[in-house]
């Protein structure tokens, strides 16, 4: 039991750094795993920063998925930003500090 826990804390927090990264990231949802608990049932698709991320108890399964902009939502941002970066700051932070660094 206490490795299926801290797997899925290794795994949650590999998906939360590499959804730090994502600019087009709107917001992380929790995710059920089926056949879950009463403790985490309540949570299923409610945003992370209000209700926290899982694992939340010994054994838990749950994980989250990330809202990400669509294709042509993230387009339009682009292109709004490569006309006048500082239109967009939180894509130019991104572009400065993400992107550039790789």
């Amino acid at each position: 039991r206490l490795l299926r826990t801290t797997t899925a804390e290794a795994f949650n927090e590999g998906d939360r750094l590499s959804g730090q990264t994502n600019p087009g990231l709107l917001a992380t949802k929790w995710l059920v795993a089926p056949g879950c608990c009463d403790i985490c049932e309540e949570k299923d698709g409610e945003d992370v920063k209000e209700v926290g991320r899982p694992p939340e108890h010994p054994n838990c399964r749950c994980t989250t998925v990330d809202e990400v902009m669509s294709p042509e939502q993230f387009a339009d941002r682009w292109i709004s930003f490569m006309k006048n970066p500082a239109s967009q700051p939180k894509l130019n932070d991104w572009y400065i500090n993400i992107y550039k660094a790789a």
